[in-house]
């Protein structure tokens, strides 16, 4: 049986990681933002090293890695007596899957008997629900894509964009041209299964707002990555992903063949969004504009991104221009070129914002001397990273003590 992403978002809101590895009797200990156990998944005697985050309901062990996806823990046995390894990830699933040894869908329904949640019924319904919308945005789809063809305008403009015909044709684009929307390119939302979720719309006019959302009872734009139904397996297998802010920025690099891009779609990158990316990989790339609200957005993310345990780079396009604008005007769209920018302009994150703050400390050492120690020890709060934190103490010893 399968389970739809909404259910099993559902099950994972209501049990709490702590409570369920309390109740299979661990005994835990606050430290700052985190739970701390011995690992019941190795030989842990010593420092206790299984940690539980119950901000984003996940766990990880710094001794074994279990709470890794891909890291093999254990194997269980199915109903016929077939042997199977477990390979389960970091949230309250796969926790419950490594303790109990048993499959995602037993996991899946231990987690939901324990919170009262009646698969059954609730699936049925919400897959019927689904169903419905899906079949409702493809006829959509078809239809704003027929529009396209049909006006010479909208066409031009995606080719000014740099958009080639198959990738149009790729990503279903479309146009609108008798309803609210009217006179808007249509980008579909599609999730990583290849369903569309909902519409954006971009105006023609460039009249503001030059991007709406369609609203849809499926869609949740802040758990939503744009590219990530053709970014998913990239970033598995290339180990990191490339963080851009708008839709163009994404097709142009997909196009380019630098498929593990995927968008935030605002300047707000949020933990919904970094807990599914840590399902995928610990190392992020943030390509975001360059101005100075692409800065900002940068530095907000950066904090709950260490949080996160993610390794963090940022890449800064000179002139205030973004991903696209580089690709287009810098770059010729040339896989290798981009490549070699990125190379040139790629910086560890924290390394930059920490010799920002820095830099401002000695223009004016004695008034700023508190508050830039304050701002660097803030951010090693939040790193999981031993030796990110180590390299920043001793910055921090180095330049400002």
């Amino acid at each position: 049986m399968s389970f739809s992403q909404e259910l099993i978002q559902k099950i994972k809101e209501m049990n709490p990681i702590v409570e369920v590895a309390e109740e299979f009797g661990l005994e835990l200990k606050k430290e700052g933002n985190w739970y701390v156990s011995h690992c019941v998944f190795h030989d842990d005697t010593s420092t206790p090293n299984l940690k539980f985050n119950p901000y984003t309901n996940s766990y990880f062990c710094y001794a074994c890695n279990a709470g890794t996806k891909g890291v093999v823990m254990s194997e269980y046995k199915d109903e016929l007596g077939q042997s199977s390894w477990i390979d389960a990830g970091s949230d309250v699933i796969g926790f419950v899957q490594n303790v109990k040894k048993c499959s995602f869908q037993e996991a899946i329904r231990f987690l939901a008997k324990r919170a009262n949640i009646n698969i059954e019924t609730t699936e049925n319904k919400e897959q019927e629900k689904q169903l419905s919308i899906y079949k409702e945005n493809e006829s959509k789809q078809k239809e704003f894509t027929k529009n396209l063809l049909q006006n010479p305008q909208a066409m031009n403009y995606l080719k000014q964009r740099g958009l080639n015909e198959q990738t149009i044709e790729k990503y279903k684009m479309g146009y609108v041209s008798n309803s609210k929307y009217k006179n808007h390119i249509v980008i579909p939302l599609i999730n990583q299964y290849g369903y569309i979720h909902a519409f954006a719309y971009r105006n023609l006019d460039n009249t503001k707002p030059k991007y709406i959302n369609d609203s849809s009872k499926i869609y949740n734009k802040s758990e939503y990555l744009y590219g990530i139904h053709e970014a998913r397996s990239a970033i598995k297998s290339l180990g990191y992903a490339i963080i851009v802010e708008g839709y163009f920025d994404v097709l142009l690099l997909h196009q380019a063949g630098i498929t593990n891009a995927v968008a935030v779609c605002s300047s707000s990158f949020t933990e919904e969004q970094m807990n599914y990316l840590r399902s995928l990989t610990n190392h992020v790339v943030l390509w975001l504009d360059g101005d100075e609200p692409g800065l900002n957005a940068m530095k907000k993310s950066l904090p709950k991104l260490l949080f996160f345990g993610f390794e963090v780079d940022m890449i800064l396009s000179e002139n205030d221009m973004d991903p696209a604008d580089v690709i287009s005007s810098l770059l010729n769209h040339q896989k290798s070129q981009i490549y070699k920018y990125m190379k040139e302009k790629r910086t560890p994150a924290l390394y930059y914002f920490v010799q920002q703050i820095v830099s401002e400390f000695e223009k004016e050492k004695i008034y700023l001397q508190r508050k830039a120690i304050q701002q660097i020890e803030a951010l090693s709060k939040d790193i999981q990273n031993e030796q990110t934190k180590q390299w920043l103490n001793h910055y921090l010893q180095k330049h400002l003590y």
